[in-house]
This record gives C-alpha cells, structure tokens and sequence, in this order.
C-alpha cells in the first residue's frame, strides 16, 4: 500500500503556516523561485493573499503556489497564479495517484472558499498533461530552454553560429560580465530596466517599482543572481536571473540602447549559461516571445536550438451558477477567462 499523504493549503499571512511554506519549499528537490512565497506576495492587490496548496508524504511533496483574488463587489474568490511559472512543483517519485490526490484536494478546498474559477499558469516540467489536471489545458506560448548538462565546449558548440560570432565582437569591444548574487548594484539595473520599458513602450504591468527588486533582493537570497554586463566600468546590459537548485529563469533585464552594436546581451546570457553549468545547473529557462515566431522568440532560440517548449495554462470553473452570473451576456466563444474580469471598454 503506497504511504497516505498530508495535504492543506498554506496562507501566507499566518506566522505559522508562513513557517510550514518554507520548509517545504526549502526541503524540495529544486526549491524553485516561483514557488517562493515571497514571488507570489509579489503579485497580490488588495485583499488578495498568497498560498499554497501543498501535498506532502514520506520522499516527496508537491507545491502549487497561487494568488486568492478578491472578486469586487461579492464574497467570492477566484485564483489564478503569479507571474511567470506557477507550477505545481514537484519532488520525489510522484505518481498520477499523488497528482490526483492534489487536484481532488484542491477542489475541495477551492469549493469551501467560495472559488469561483482557477487559471493557472503552468511550469515547462513536468509536462501539464502528464499531471491528471482535471481542468481545461490550453497551449499558449512557447518557451525557449537551454539545456545546461554539457561539456563547456559541446555547450558553446550548441549554438547558433551568429551567437558565438556575437559573444566574441562584444569581448572584442571590451565588454565584461559580472555576477552579484547580492543585488549591490540595483540603482544601476533599475536605470537600465526602467529606460528599457520605457523605450519597448512597455505594459504598465511590466513597470515594477523599486519595492519590487528591493523585496527579491531582501527575502529572496540564494534564489536570484544579477549578470551585469559593463564597458569600462560601465553597466550596459542586466539581467535578473532568478535561480533555483536545478533551474535557472530569465526574468527582467535590459540594454542601453547605444549599446546595441558591442552585442553586450549575447555574452550576458552566454555568461549565465556558463555559470548555470559551473554551479551544477541542468537548465536555463529563456522564455518566450511576445507573439509566437517573433523576434524575440527567434532570438531566444538561437541559444538553444533545440529548445522550444510548449507553454500551457489551465482553467477550471469551480461555481458555474456564479460564474454566469458574474459573466453576465459575454459571448460564449470569449477567449478571456475568466470571462468576469475581461477588460472593459
């Protein structure tokens, strides 16, 4: 008989189950970023909290961390994960059982709490339809990977030509990367980001204030590391990288624009290839594009040809009587979900 398993959902704002988070997480086999109860607080409004469904049991665990929302004007909720990879993640030997045993628990918890819907945003591993997920998956994006377990010559061989020609015209130029796993350089890497989205004409929801950095800098250690690339003392180009056991994620960054031709960001994210390697990490995580096949995407790819992802999201509707209520005559074919907080005119 295979061992029972605990399960509970954890609030971060209590003391005690804030503890209970941070064990697990801690004690997992990559203690991933994302699943840092300090990057989901990071995303919550007003009235909103930040949790954690977590299935435990004797050589393994899995944590799905997630945003409880407010719905305006009701005594309902709904959930949807944080920026980025929510997950769920996983530790151990985990089998459709265990995975079954989350989605049943989390469904009850979610009907209890007067959830109306979930939307969540799943992780590059495991693969979303491999995990029972009860809901609807849907693919959205691709996600670009880097697979770090090379020799450092078969990784610098494991490129598109046109990035290692890039990575040697910005040594050429005199660039040079740093790593500061500190954050002592954040009035720099604010500078850059900020003129960066400024620039790129960003989403404001991309505009993240200086608590945001300060908060990842403070409660965050050991699960982020800074590469700064600088011409004669000079930052040019930045990256956050955020950094679990196993895996490494591109997260915000930017580059001085008259900078562009020293090709700064190719020997930037070289850097953070070969320092993933150096400290035992098995992936680099670039992300996507914007929209699929463009730019960026393409760029993306040239440093790990072979690593095109899919990502997926979930969504679930837990109260169907709420959720047509709060819906109101939306179109049954409305792509946004949940269909309730679709933007207004």
């Amino acid at each position: 008989m295979p061992e029972s398993a605990s399960f509970e959902v954890l609030d971060r704002r209590e003391p005690d189950q804030l503890a209970a988070w941070m064990r697990v997480w801690a004690a997992s086999d990559d203690a991933d970023p994302f699943a840092h109860p300090t990057h989901v607080d990071l995303f919550t409004g007003e009235g909103d909290a930040a949790h954690s469904a977590v299935l435990t049991w004797d050589g393994g665990s899995i944590l799905l961390p997630f945003v409880l929302r407010t719905i305006d004007g009701t005594r309902h909720h709904d959930v949807t994960s944080a920026y980025g990879y929510g997950g769920p993640f996983s530790s151990g030997d985990v089998t459709l059982d265990r995975w079954r045993e989350l989605w049943a628990g989390f469904a009850a918890w979610c009907t209890g709490q007067g959830v109306v819907s979930e939307f969540l945003r799943f992780s590059t591993s495991p693969d979303p339809h491999d995990i029972a997920y009860p809901g609807q998956l849907h693919h959205r994006s691709t996600v670009i990977v880097r697979s770090l377990d090379l020799e450092p010559e078969a990784l610098w061989m494991d490129v598109e030509h046109k990035v290692r020609k890039s990575v040697n015209k910005a040594r050429r130029s005199g660039v040079t990367i740093s790593v500061d796993t500190e954050g002592g350089r954040l009035e720099e890497f604010l500078a850059v980001y900020e003129a960066t989205m400024e620039r790129r004409g960003a989403h404001e929801r991309y505009l993240f204030g200086r608590r945001f950095f300060e908060r990842i800098r403070d409660e965050m250690r050991g699960s982020f590391a800074f590469f700064h690339a600088d011409v004669d003392g000079v930052m040019v180009s930045t990256e956050l990288v955020l950094a679990g056991r196993r895996t490494l994620y591109s997260y915000l960054g930017g580059t001085d624009d008259s900078a562009f031709a020293l090709r700064p960001n190719d020997l930037l994210k070289h850097g953070v290839m070969t320092w993933g390697a150096e400290t035992d990490r098995t992936a680099f995580v670039l992300g996507g594009g914007a929209s699929p096949g463009d730019g960026i995407e393409r760029y993306k790819l040239s440093f790990a040809p072979a690593g095109a992802r899919p990502f997926s999201t979930g969504e679930s509707i837990v109260d169907a009587g709420t959720y047509a209520a709060l819906s109101g005559d939306v179109d049954p074919e409305e792509p946004y979900f949940p269909a309730y907080r679709r933007p207004r005119p």
